[in-house]
């Protein structure tokens, strides 16, 4: 996994705990392949918003993709969806929390880049 500032030396500690992944699923390679991915859409996310992000990360930053993080991972990855077939799962939304943590620090407004 890259270096991202979310996940400092490529710990997922902390998106593991935001996403709530069962001490069972930790280690098993497709959550943490999926967990990846939810970590990349989140850093994406905040960034396409905020510009480039280091580490270490604002809090505001960090709070911000985890929430991300963790909605992405959990209706569109995790073990909460019901039907696991190709394109199942809920439709993906950035929960407000997550906007109201970056709010103030975007660098153009919304649906301008």
């Amino acid at each position: 996994m890259a270096d991202t500032w979310l996940t400092p030396g490529g710990d997922l500690a902390a998106v593991v705990r935001a996403c709530r992944v069962p001490a069972s699923d930790e280690a098993k390679p497709t959550v943490i392949a999926d967990l990846e991915l939810a970590v990349a859409v989140a850093v994406d996310w905040a960034e396409v918003r905020c510009g480039t992000i280091t580490a270490p990360a604002p809090a505001w930053a960090t709070a911000g993709a985890l929430i991300v993080a963790e909605h992405y991972y959990r209706t569109r990855l995790g073990a909460t969806r019901v039907d696991t077939s190709p394109g199942s799962g809920a439709g993906y939304l950035v929960p407000k929390a997550a906007l109201d943590a970056l709010e103030g620090h975007e660098s153009a407004p919304l649906g301008f880049s």
